[in-house]
């Protein structure tokens, strides 16, 4: 979901030639980013524990490098 949200902004910021968009979309990526660290990794964390500790320091975040 967060990957199709940001995608159709960035359709729209280049269709519309619109700097406003891509602003936003910055916004918004930023607002993900910082809804997953901060509350899902924490629920999660919370919910399996070591599992879930063990899994994210195999699998990177976003990116895969």
């Amino acid at each position: 979901m967060y990957l199709a949200v940001l995608t159709i902004l960035a359709g729209w910021a280049l269709l519309y030639a619109s700097v406003s968009l891509v602003v936003y979309g910055i916004i918004v990526a930023v607002g993900f980013h910082l809804r997953v660290v901060v509350y899902e990794e924490r629920r999660l964390k919370q919910q399996f524990g070591s599992e879930w500790e063990e899994y994210a320091s195999r699998v990177p975040r976003w990116i895969h490098k």
